[in-house]
């Protein structure tokens, strides 16, 4: 018996005065009650529904009789048969909160939740603060994915019980799936305030921390998991999660191997895998992992799509975009409601095609490269866009009617009048079926508003004499911190002579710049009359005022490889697979030089080999 049916079982057994109460009934039948219940507390469930079916067949309708008789079915995983018991309680005893309390507790478990959520509603109406129908509640709104009053409901519970530890766990994994880390994580720790040995606290701990790529610290909850039980899978699993984030490829590499050990047909544990010995730049053993994954998950959408990706980055690019369109079935990833049929490569000539961007603003600068070759086929082109690139892709693509992108399309893009439409991302299947031989497109495709550009570059020259470098370090891409290069490694460049810096990362950054500054002495500029994120107008006259781009894969290399500026960009272990393998060019930039990690997660010979290169770029520029 668990600890709330130990409380619900405590609760009926002490209720009186009901319609149809025990208490009333001859004192054989309350001494056999009596005795089922201290063999229902016991833990002797069997025994107790042979006294309790007895006192049914002898005399039938005792609320408290039919209360803890559904509890006993409920304990034996019977819902089905509880559910009518416990109405019979329920009408027995409409004002006992306990009674409702079970029966919200058995429709939950037959599925009916919506009613379970009314029940549990009523036995708060008679008592508000009965905290296990305040946990229960909070259980099946999760159920409901209603998470915010789930969160509220916890929450009551624990005010009620602050050492509710199944309160403030179930909390904690709330305040997950809304992505409220820090409360996870402060929920977690309540857990093993009042319950030290709980591993599975340890482990939500663990992961919470984890999220937050605070590596080091979620290492030792999740070590303290491992050392109270050595067999357990997600232990394993979260651990070799982190040695990952911490660089220490290898030996999550074995971690997740253990993991596979205790549970070998976890395809979501392959898929991890996977992720792990892609880091490290083995691709074919990677491939092999996603393939196992979608063998054991086959409607798994981050196998595939993850199977995909690397397929697309070994060149086998048929099937690679056959599994990628598998991301259409990923969480929160829908086309867009066009209604057209989807284009499949097939002739374009006297037809009207519609292009939609469906990736981030990087992704829609970098695809746009194809505009032309897809206006070139057909007989018209239309464009939709982030209403931020308007102007950009306007003045790029004159003969190509560019749209902003709404909540919801206009008419005039979803009526019979256009023949197909395509995402951004699958127009290189088509237009460039081997990516790797393509050639690349004209240098400087897309054009800066020549005021802004020149005001910025006013402004940067008044600054003082020497190249101008625009630098950026950090990804807004959370699920991928291997990208990322921390300011604080950058010293080789930033301490070079006859350069001067600007700053071209968006976000709050002004911490790091300070520290640098007063580590270095070197000024990175913040021009304050550009809001990136605001205005990409801004940000491409921005990058077209500076003498070349360092920068980490992100929006800022895309919009400089577009603009033609001189733009290094510095590559993880294993890249994307736009940036493909073995080569330090790309099909996407003709001015674009590639820079890639000999090591994963290794950035310092990447920033050396930068500052070399830097130097002879800066001695030979007009």
């Amino acid at each position: 018996m668990n600890r709330q049916q130990r409380r619900q079982a405590a609760r009926g057994a002490r209720r009186k005065g009901s319609a149809a109460s025990i208490m009333a009934a001859p004192l054989d039948l309350q001494r056999q009650f009596q005795q089922a219940v201290s063999l229902y507390q016991s833990g002797d469930v069997a025994a107790a529904e042979t006294a309790l079916r007895a006192i049914e067949e002898e005399h039938s309708g005792f609320s408290e009789v039919c209360h803890l008789y559904g509890l006993v079915l409920l304990d034996k995983d019977r819902p089905l048969d509880a559910v009518p018991l416990l109405e019979r309680a329920v009408k027995a005893a409409p004002r006992d909160p306990a009674v409702h309390n079970v029966l919200g507790g058995a429709l939950r478990a037959i599925g009916d939740v919506k009613r379970a959520v009314d029940v549990y509603k009523k036995a708060l109406r008679w008592d508000g603060d009965f905290t296990d129908a305040h946990f229960n509640l909070a259980n099946t709104y999760r159920d409901l994915n209603r998470l915010d009053e789930a969160a509220a409901h916890y929450a009551k519970a624990i005010a009620l019980e602050p050492a509710f530890a199944d309160a403030h766990f179930n909390l904690g994994l709330t305040f997950n799936a809304l992505e409220r880390f820090e409360d996870a994580e402060a929920a977690y720790r309540n857990v093993l305030v009042h319950a030290p040995d709980d591993t599975e606290a340890m482990i939500g701990l663990g992961k919470a921390l984890s999220i937050q790529q605070r590596y080091d610290e979620a290492e030792t909850p999740l070590r303290a998991a491992l050392d109270a039980d050595p067999r357990s899978m997600e232990a394993h699993n979260n651990l070799a999660r982190v040695l990952q984030g911490q660089g220490h490829t290898a030996e999550a590499q074995r971690t997740m191997e253990a993991a596979l050990a205790l549970t070998p047909d976890r395809g979501d544990l392959f898929i991890n895998y996977g992720n792990i010995l892609e880091d490290q730049g083995k691709v074919e053993g990677a491939i092999a992992a996603y393939r196992e994954a979608v063998a054991r998950l086959p409607d798994s959408p981050e196998g595939h799509t993850n199977l995909g990706l690397l397929l697309l980055l070994d060149r086998r690019y048929q099937e690679g975009w056959r599994e990628y369109d598998w991301r259409w079935r990923r969480d929160g990833r829908k086309p867009r409601p066009f209604p057209q049929p989807r284009w499949q490569g097939e002739d374009l000539s006297d037809r009207t095609i519609l292009a939609w961007a469906d990736e981030g603003a990087g992704d829609e600068v970098l695809f746009a490269s194809m505009l032309s070759d897809l206006s070139d086929k057909a007989g018209r082109c239309i464009v939709e866009c982030d209403p931020r690139l308007v102007g950009l892709f306007g003045r790029a693509f004159p003969d190509i009617a560019v749209h902003p992108r709404r909540p919801t399309p206009p008419r005039r893009l979803t009526g019979d009048e256009i023949d197909v439409q395509t995402p951004f991302s699958e127009l290189a299947r088509w237009l460039k079926p081997d990516l790797f031989a393509a050639p690349s497109p004209a240098a400087g495709y897309l054009t800066a508003d020549p005021d802004t550009a020149a005001a910025c570059r006013a402004r940067y020259r008044d600054r003082g004499d020497g190249l101008i470098v625009g630098i950026a370090w950090a990804s807004g891409n959370r699920r991928r911190p291997e990208r990322n290069a921390p300011l604080a490694l950058w010293d080789p460049i930033l301490t070079m002579p006859g350069l001067q810096f600007v700053s071209l990362q968006y976000g709050d950054h002004a911490a790091e710049i300070a520290e640098t500054r007063e580590r270095t002495g070197v000024d990175i500029f913040t021009d304050p009359a550009v809001d990136q994120v605001a205005s990409l107008e801004d940000f491409a006259g921005q990058i077209a005022a500076v003498d070349i781009v360092v920068s980490i894969t992100n929006t800022t290399v895309h919009m400089a490889g577009a603009l033609g500026k001189p733009v290094w960009t510095m590559l993880p272990f294993t890249p994307d697979w736009r940036y493909q393998r073995d080569r330090d060019d790309t099909p996407w930039y003709p001015a674009m030089r590639l820079f890639r990690q000999t090591q994963p997660r290794r950035w310092e010979d990447v920033l050396d080999r930068v500052a070399e290169a830097l130097s002879g770029f800066r001695d030979e520029f007009p």
